[in-house]
């Protein structure tokens, strides 16, 4: 599990104010989030495995709704995340330290020493990534596509977010993809929002380890359930077949690896492997034709958008 987990159990309860805040327990809220996302990795795993063997052996990718459907689940989940770790910050201090109640201003505003590192060490995940895509999702009415490319024996399943390119077009958001004309293969975004998750966790944790008394020896309490289910899903996501993206090639990609007695994993980003793509594959999307939008961009046809 993420590091913070391991640091927020060796915390007195005295060290937090979440009383005051009127928020659950640190150590609460940080599970629950968890177990969010944990969730809907299960689920998005499992909806991912059962639509590429359905293609690899009846050429059928038809259940691509229920992937988009957890997709989207996970992607929110992930960028709630960041909520949860915002209260547990601001329940480190006391609610006299700032006027504002909205977490981030507050803690803008109190300035606690290290808020300013972890925040900037999330920024560029946050702000052009994760959080933008949500924020399309609920504020710009944006949908997700399914997109894949496929050849005999190579199965590549992505998505790309829906926007508008201009008043007739719409295609991949340009404020995502790269010209308005890319896609997220599955593969180099399952295991970049898990990195992600595990650099969130260190970097709380290095917030965290301050409120740690030097006189009180670190302990573990393994939460068993939990953590056989994040072993499964380290297992899965390690299992994944390499299948990037055509543009995906030449960017960096985690590299998850499981040690052979499950205790230990080790992530690498950027990782050290070599890909390749295909000479000749058919590119497929799931899309829909409106009257007001009768035109698709699809991913990698045609020209960027400037």
């Amino acid at each position: 599990m993420p590091s913070a987990w391991d640091t927020l159990i060796n915390i007195p309860d005295g060290a937090f104010h979440h009383i005051e805040h009127n928020f659950r327990h640190p150590r609460s809220i940080y599970l629950s989030s968890l177990n969010n996302i944990l969730t809907s990795y299960e689920k998005t795993l499992d909806a991912l495995q059962s639509l590429r063997l359905d293609y690899i052996y009846a050429q059928n990718s038809s259940k691509n709704n229920q992937l988009i459907h957890e997709y989207k689940t996970l992607l929110h989940s992930a960028n709630e995340h960041f909520d949860a770790c915002f209260q547990i910050i601001k329940s480190t201090l006391p609610s006299s330290a700032a006027k504002s109640q909205q977490n981030e201003a507050f803690l803008d505003q109190a300035k606690p020493d290290g808020w300013k590192e972890f925040k900037n060490s999330i920024e560029e995940y946050r702000s052009k990534r994760i959080g933008k895509i949500v924020n399309m999702l609920k504020h710009r009415q944006a949908e997700i596509n399914f997109f894949y490319f496929h050849a005999p024996g190579d199965f590549r399943p992505g998505y790309y977010i829906v926007d508008i390119h201009d008043h007739k077009t719409i295609g991949p958001a340009p404020s995502v993809h790269a010209g308005g004309n890319t896609a997220f293969s599955c593969y180099r975004d399952l295991l970049l929002h898990f990195w992600w998750l595990h650099r969130i966790g260190d970097l709380l944790s290095k917030y965290l380890s301050k409120f740690i008394p030097s006189t009180q020896p670190a302990t573990f309490t393994p939460l068993l359930e939990t953590s056989e289910r994040w072993g499964k899903v380290i297992k899965n996501l390690s299992n994944l077949t390499p299948a990037p993206f055509p543009d995906e090639i030449r960017l960096p990609i985690p590299r998850l690896n499981c040690h052979q007695d499950m205790k230990k994993f080790t992530m690498q980003f950027p990782g050290r492997m070599i890909f390749h793509f295909p000479n000749k594959v058919i590119a497929s999307s799931q899309i829909r034709v409106e009257a007001d939008h009768p035109t698709n961009k699809l991913p990698y046809f045609g020209r960027d958008k400037k």
